[in-house]
This record gives structure tokens, sequence and C-alpha cells, in this order.
């Protein structure tokens, strides 16, 4: 059987995500994940999760102090206008990314386990997942069915240990906020990328196109089996949490712009996947009417439904499991780091996780 773990955006809202995963793997049968999908902050945390260094990963949460991510500059000295694109300066979490996942590379690169980091191209408005698959069959697949749906989006092989840590920074670098990153610079052309969640917040899509790709291929050295259960975590509620007081200064009201933005990216999301439920039981139900109450044989019933005109045609069922605080997480957007607070994060990913698993609703579906 074989599965995969999705994880948002969110910052220094990540450590919920921890807690999350933590919970899973200790105390449900899930002992690891076939595939992981992370952005942002998801994708600082994803190979360390796939090696199962949750012990190294949880220290990182509850240990790193904002001056370890980001260089705050004087905003009055910005050339906002002119030369900058970007208010705070992204060094110290360049050093941090290297010091954790240089040393780390050629065992990352070894797993069995595809990893994809989800960035936005800003020249093209793509979404770009960036992967340590090495299959170029495969991913020439993935991206030629993009290409036949009309769909913005492209995969990106991960070719060295550079390419894997500025994809994982090119994730990680909320635009404005944070700088823009050229992941591959020897390719020509200007490629400005940033965070992800500029466009998916929690980035599903890639891990259903893996796994009907695989399926397509009979890729069995990638993944063991169709892929049957998708753990996916949002750091943030799918809601828009009210906020009753004034945004006096610019900062605040880009946050606060920003953070109503991914709420809906987020929620669009998961509509996306109830979509796919919703149509899948309505098929369901038409099959037994037809049978039922027409007197249709299966053969006829086929005819009127599998059709490739029908959307909703699939045949293999998945159950999305999806974690969410119920509550904000904190009043800066993630990009404040601070450890005590990150502690209680896990904390909370940790019980958030442990109601869901005694009261199961994952979203049924098929693909």
């Amino acid at each position: 059987m074989a599965n995969a773990l999705v994880v948002s955006g969110g910052g220094s809202k990540g450590a919920f995500a921890v807690g999350v995963v933590r919970h899973i793997l200790e105390n449900t049968p899930v002992n690891g994940f076939s595939a992981i999908s992370g952005t942002s902050t998801g994708a600082l945390m994803a190979p360390l999760i796939a090696l199962g260094e949750m012990n190294i990963l949880e220290l990182i949460y509850t240990s790193t102090t904002t001056d370890m991510i980001i260089d705050k500059f004087n905003i009055g000295d910005r050339n906002i206008l002119g030369g900058e694109n970007h208010f705070f300066g992204t060094e110290p979490l360049l050093r941090l990314v290297k010091r954790t996942y240089e040393p780390r590379f050629n065992d990352i690169m070894a797993l069995n386990t595809p990893l994809f980091f989800n960035a936005v191209n800003m020249q093209k408005g793509t979404i770009i997942a960036y992967t340590t698959l090495q299959d170029d069959e495969l991913i020439e697949h993935i991206n030629n069915e993009f290409q036949n749906k009309n769909e913005n989006r492209s995969l990106v092989k991960i070719r060295n240990s550079d390419d894997f840590i500025f994809a994982i920074m090119a994730s990680s670098n909320q635009p404005v906020f944070m700088n823009p990153i050229n992941v591959q610079p020897d390719i020509p052309g200007i490629s400005q990328n940033v965070d992800g969640g500029a466009r998916e917040f929690i980035p599903i899509r890639i891990i259903l196109e893996l796994d009907k790709a695989v399926a397509t291929l009979n890729k069995a050295n990638i993944l063991p089996s169709r892929i049957d259960e998708i753990y996916a975590i949002s750091n943030s509620p799918l809601e828009v949490q009210e906020e009753p007081g004034a945004f006096n200064n610019l900062l605040d009201m880009l946050k606060r712009t920003i953070h109503i933005f991914q709420a809906d990216i987020a929620v669009n999301d998961i509509e996306s996947i109830r979509s796919i439920e919703a149509g899948v039981k309505f098929i369901d139900k038409l099959r037994n009417d037809l049978s039922v109450r027409h007197n249709l044989s299966p053969g006829q019933i086929s005819q009127l439904i599998d059709v490739p005109e029908n959307p909703y045609n699939g045949t293999h069922p998945m159950n999305l499991h999806l974690f969410q605080p119920k509550d904000k997480l904190a009043d800066d957007g993630g990009l404040e780091f601070k450890p005590a607070q990150m502690g209680f994060m896990i904390s909370k990913g940790r019980r958030v996780a442990e109601e869901y698993f005694n009261n199961q609703q994952p979203i049924r579906f098929k693909t």
C-alpha cells in the first residue's frame, strides 16, 4: 500500500505539521510516506521527514529564532519603487538549509521516496514542482499531461545539490517579503521563483498526477502500488479568521492581505478534491439507478457513462485525511520564529491529529 504526505506553507507555523506527522508516525500503522509534496515550510521539512529524522526536525522547529531565518532591514531605507523587490534578506535561511541538507543530499537522492518542492515562476505564472525524481520518462509523461490539459504547471528534475538547495529556497521565499530565486541559473532566460503558496497552498495535485503516471507507465520502482491514502496538512485554518483591530502600517496590511489570499487558495485546493468526491458519488448513484430502475446491463451503463468526456470516471479509490488548526497559530503570519510558541504549535498538531484519528472522516474520491 502506498501513501503520500502533503504539507502546506506557513513559516514558523510549520511546527504544527511537525506535531501532526509525529503523531501519525508514532501512533498509527503508518511508518513512512511513499511520496512527499511540500510548499514553503512544507518543502523545508520534507527531506528530514523522508529520512525519518524527526528528532532533528523537531529540534529545528523548537530552537530556530527569527534572526536565523531572515535579516530584517530598515524598510524605510529600502528602495521599494526602484531596485529592491523584497523587504527581508534570506542569507540566514540559506545557511540553515545548506547546513542541514548538503551533508544529507546523497542519502536523500538515494531514497525511494520522491519529493516535490512547489514554487511559482513569476515570469510565466507557472506552478513548478522541483522533484528528486530522476526518471526522465515519468517526468516527461507528467509534463505532457499538464500540457494536454492546458494547465500552467511543470515538473522539473533536481540535477544536483545546488538545484536541491535553491529549489527549497524558492519554495520558501514569500514574494515581496523575501527575495525570488533562480533555481537553475545555467539555463538561459530570466527565472524568478517564489513561494508556491502564491498559487497552490496545499500542493496535492502533483501527487495525483504522480499516482496516475506511475500506474500508466507501470513504474513499480517509483511507487509500490497505487496511492490509497493522502495525509494533507494545512498550517492555517481553511477559513479566514476575523481580525477586529485596525491595520495601521504597510507590513500589517500586507500580511493580512496575504493571509486572506492564501486562505482562499487553500480552500480551493481542498474544494477541488471535494468536487471530485461529489462527482464520484453522483456517478455511482447514476450507475445504480440505471441498473435498478431502468434494468440496463453493466455494458449498456458503461457505454453511457465511461466516456472520455466524463471527468468522474476514475476507478482507483483514495482517502484524503485533512489536518488543520481550529484557530490561527500566530499573529505574525509565521514570519516570526519563537521557540516557545513553536513548541506549543507542535503540541497542538499532535492533539489535532489525535482527535482526527479518534473520529476519522476522510474525503473519499476516485482517480
